[in-house]
């Protein structure tokens, strides 16, 4: 982080400190007023600075790709919804997506818990119903 984008941040950063600086001085010494102090700010403000400025951009594009590849696996899919779950509020997946997150159930739930659901009949449109049905599932199995 020396190089290119970062290196430039760091610079202006200090240009425009050093230029307010200045204006403060000159206006100063215009009003007859005491030279101003300079408020350098602080490490954490440098660095939230820094963060604001680089902090990941791609978040919510990077939440809906992980989402995608997201499966059950070993895990239970009580442990399963919670990253799953996580990654639909960090995509902004939480209203007006049933049949996206349905899909991504159908798809990354072990089979034998979608079988069960298709044998029992009962298909819902609501996510939170089909997640309800498949962690009920999951407990009777386990």
């Amino acid at each position: 982080m020396t190089e290119g984008l970062p290196e430039k941040f760091a610079a202006n950063f200090v240009d425009d400190l050093m230029e307010d600086l200045e204006q403060r001085k000159e206006r100063a010494c215009l009003l007859l007023q005491p030279t101003p102090v300079t408020d350098w700010g602080t490490m954490d403000d440098f660095y939230r600075k820094c963060e604001l400025m680089f902090g990941n951009q791609n978040k919510k594009l990077n939440a809906e790709h992980q989402l995608a590849l997201l499966k059950q696996g070993t895990r239970t899919t009580e442990e399963y919804f919670q990253e799953f779950d996580q990654l639909v509020r960090t995509a902004g997946y939480q209203t007006n997506h049933n049949d996206v997150l349905i899909k991504y159930i159908h798809k990354q739930v072990k089979t034998s818990i979608i079988d069960r659901i298709y044998a029992s009949g009962h298909l819902s449109q609501d996510y939170h119903d089909w997640k309800m049905t498949v962690i009920h599932i999951d407990g009777l199995d386990r």
